[in-house]
């Protein structure tokens, strides 16, 4: 396993889209905060992110089975892979939080961030995407009673599907549904009530997130096929050619060398795996 580098956080008032803070290897003490630069964010070559001596890092923070709160800076999977790239590059990150993918592309879009962890969407006409270094499982939790034993067999008249609202899968999974429809929630806890109170049939969700929860539902169950597996990818905006081919080229390294099997392995997390090599 690796040693997690010691780290200092930076507080700096955020824009729309929530804090930013900088955080480099070898800090001891989070420093005084600072106001934000007063010029309008740009884009930036790979050239220019390593003389800066920083990469501004987008976070989905919604998405908490890779990235969560660990104290005063992210945790999770994400947050590890974002501080190994910033070490091979020489540079600190920078942070930014984000809540929902539309948050995460808009932020983008205002050229707020240099890379983010997003699900691949080809629908994002600003934004294209390294190699995938994982694919996320996500199912359905149902009453043990209940007959959907595969996930097509929830997609039926008058079922509801409760799962927490505003996801890239939420959107996948309304394209994908010809009967069911979905109930969105502000948690999967939520989620889960609706269940109990039989105001659902069924509950989405990744494999990690309600494998964390189903104990609260004793009489539910987990599908054992996956719903739909959603591959990650760092995007960058669109033209950055060598960005784009550094984030894919370190990707394939950071698969083939175990990195990023040690952070799903430290983390605990399943229904996550390495995505296998190449696009």
């Amino acid at each position: 396993m690796r040693a997690i580098v010691a780290i200092a956080v930076m507080a700096i008032i955020g824009t729309s889209c929530g804090e930013t803070r900088r955080v480099g290897p070898g800090d001891t003490a989070a420093p005084a905060p600072t106001t934000v630069p007063t010029t309008a964010p740009t884009l930036r070559t790979l050239d220019e992110i390593m003389r800066s001596g920083r990469i501004r890092v987008g976070f989905n923070m919604h998405q908490i089975a890779l990235v969560r709160w660990g104290g005063s800076s992210p945790a999770g999977v994400h947050w590890e892979l974002a501080e190994a790239m910033a070490r091979e590059l020489g540079v600190s990150v920078d942070w930014s939080q984000h809540y929902g993918y539309e948050d995460i592309f808009a932020a983008g879009g205002r050229h707020e961030w240099d890379v983010a962890f997003a699900v691949v969407d080809p629908t994002q006409p600003a934004v294209e995407y390294s190699n995938a270094y994982i694919q996320n499982e996500w199912t359905y939790l149902v009453p043990r009673d209940s007959p959907v034993e595969r996930p097509e067999d929830a997609d039926r008249s008058g079922y509801r599907i409760a799962m927490f609202g505003g996801t890239e899968f939420q959107k996948l999974l309304a394209a994908s549904l010809k009967h069911a429809t979905i109930v969105p929630t502000r948690s999967t806890p939520a989620a889960i009530d609706l269940l109990q109170a039989r105001e659902a049939e069924v509950v989405a969700g990744s494999r990690n997130e309600l494998g964390l929860f189903v104990g609260s539902l004793p009489d539910g169950r987990l599908l054992t096929e996956p719903v739909m597996k959603l591959r990650w990818s760092i995007a960058v905006a669109s033209g950055q050619t060598d960005l784009l081919r550094f984030a894919s080229d370190w990707v394939e390294r950071a698969k083939a060398s175990g990195l990023v099997q040690d952070a799903i392995t430290r983390n605990r997390l399943r229904g996550i795996s390495v995505a296998p090599p190449g696009p």
